[in-house]
């Protein structure tokens, strides 16, 4: 909404934890998993707008004010403001966000590929306590794979080309050099025993081996930052992965 113009009087909690003044004062209205029906009553909304919802939470919200449900998975963040545009009559405004937006990812691409050179491979590791994952398309792999177009491993490629919304999935540690790249950005789950783990498999031959690993390519990021999928948290990700990949390995 505020890519197309409009400030929401109302929005969950995590869609407002960013420093970005345009975000001050919209009201806190729960979590997913605990919406504020009664803070949202208060508000006296014209309109409500939401991702997909459980036909109960649908049917309460629905009793407050004229309730739009946007199929969340169906569309990436350019399809998300486009559907704002089309919700709100702000068509135009949608437009010229795309237009603004695509001009800043083309000049985050220049600048890394004018510091990396063409061809390179970037794979997305996320360490848990138990599993450990490589990313598709979805969140982090929005901005490396989509806006910025940089290339992922091949297995990667195969999933995102079965599936244009492919997330992630698990693979075992024996399996890792299929996943294999010229860059790693890492993400670790918060907590001792995802820190404990990585440890681990830092100690291992299979890590140690890994072209990333062996060229001092790896880019630990944090999931406060890399993990949000609004259009300013895809700005603030363009930003960092300019700056991760431009200076030297960290």
């Amino acid at each position: 909404m505020i890519s197309v113009g409009l400030k929401p009087i109302g929005a969950l909690d995590y869609l407002l934890d960013t420093p970005d003044p345009a975000f001050k004062g919209i009201e806190n209205v729960g979590t997913g998993e605990a919406i504020n029906y009664e803070k949202i009553l208060e508000l006296q909304p014209d309109l409500i707008i939401a991702a997909d919802l459980e036909k109960d939470a649908y049917d309460k919200l629905a009793k407050i004010a004229p309730t739009v449900v946007v199929p969340w998975m169906v569309y990436d963040v350019f399809g998300h403001v486009k559907e704002m545009g089309e919700i709100l009559n702000r068509q135009a405004e949608a437009e010229a966000w795309k237009t603004q937006f695509d001009a800043k990812i083309q000049a985050a691409k220049e600048q890394i590929i004018g510091k990396i050179g063409e061809g390179k491979t970037f794979a997305i590791y996320r360490v848990d306590p138990k599993e450990f994952y490589v990313y598709g398309v979805r969140n982090i792999g929005f901005t490396l794979y989509k806006a910025l177009g940089l290339q992922s491993p091949p297995l990667v490629q195969k999933e995102i080309d079965k599936d244009p919304n492919f997330w992630a999935t698990p693979i075992s540690l024996e399996v890792l050099p299929d996943y294999a790249a010229d860059y790693v950005f890492l993400i670790k789950l918060d907590g001792e025993e995802a820190a404990d783990r990585f440890e681990e498999i830092k100690q291992s031959k299979l890590w140690q081996n890994l072209p990333a690993v062996k060229n001092n390519h790896v880019y630990e990021i944090t999931m406060d930052k890399w993990l949000g999928y609004t259009p300013h948290d895809i700005e603030v990700q363009l930003q960092d992965a300019v700056r991760l990949l431009t200076e030297d390995a960290q």
